[in-house]
């Protein structure tokens, strides 16, 4: 009577599932770093939203004459823009074309480390300082938080982001700048 054999089951070979992991290395290996040059380029895309929205309300202030401004929220990660009408603070929206409210690390993982306005107040006065504000000629400045009174800027104002990009408005020209 002949040998037993077993019957035979398909399998893989040791070299079908070398190859297998091979190219599974080389696919992770390349999808990685593209993952995180995504997330690099979400967060200076932030960083540029937020310089875009600043200079929105610096040309909105010029052209209507009337305080303009964004509101910052470091713990909120929101850049909010917003004018003064002479008697309150109001969201602007003029054309209902852009948005009044920016979630940067909803939208783009920009998270705000610290906002820096220098304001020299007036006695009595604490000045808003999330709220960096345009004049009708594009000069930045602060307002009190009680009496919305104008208050000089003392240096060059900067909107810090986790991912080391700077916004640097110039004191007497208005003038944005992103560092990295």
């Amino acid at each position: 009577m002949p040998p037993r054999t077993r019957p035979s089951r398909p399998a893989f070979t040791i070299i079908e599932v070398l190859a297998v992991i091979t190219v599974a290395g080389l696919l992770a290996a390349s999808v990685v770093p593209a993952a995180a040059r995504i997330n690099d380029a979400r967060r200076v895309t932030g960083v540029h939203e937020t310089a875009r929205l600043l200079a929105y309300a610096r040309a909105h202030a010029a052209s209507s004459g009337l305080p303009a401004g964004i509101r910052f929220d470091t713990d909120a990660d929101t850049a909010e823009l917003v004018r003064y009408d002479g008697a309150s603070i109001i969201l602007a929206d003029p054309l209902g074309t852009v948005p009044t409210t920016v979630a940067l690390n909803a939208l783009y993982g920009s998270d705000l480390t610290a906002t820096q306005f220098s304001g020299a107040p007036a006695p009595g006065t604490a000045p808003d300082t999330a709220t960096l504000w345009f004049d009708h000629r594009g000069t930045p400045h602060l307002r009190a938080r009680t009496t919305n009174t104008r208050i000089e800027l003392r240096a060059d104002a900067a909107v810090e982001f986790v991912s080391g990009h700077t916004l640097t408005i110039s004191e007497s020209s208005g003038l944005i700048e992103v560092t990295p």
